[in-house]
């Protein structure tokens, strides 16, 4: 499942090289309760639109923890799990 997260101010990856949102695909395993980015990518604007100044390519890092009850990351693992309730380990 596709994250999009927009920032209010543009951030700097570096040699004067700016984003104002990011996408990341994420990798949901829902029994396990963890999750790995697959794809990460940075865009000039708002809601992942105009020119992709970053292209992370496929990435092969490992599973790690979802993020804690309250945290975006954890809602979208609810929402990607609640695709299939049956494998949802717990609903916390």
């Amino acid at each position: 499942m596709w994250l999009l997260i927009d920032h209010t101010k543009s951030q700097e990856i570096g040699n004067n090289i700016f984003y104002k949102s990011s996408k990341v695909l994420y990798e949901y395993n829902c029994i396990d309760n963890t999750r790995r980015a697959t794809i990460f990518r940075l865009f000039e604007s708002a809601m992942g639109i105009g020119k992709c100044v970053y292209d992370s390519g496929i990435l092969e890092n490992e599973h790690e923890p979802v993020p804690i009850l309250g945290n975006v990351g954890h809602k979208a693992w609810e929402i990607a799990c609640s695709l299939n309730p049956n494998s949802l380990k717990n609903k916390n």
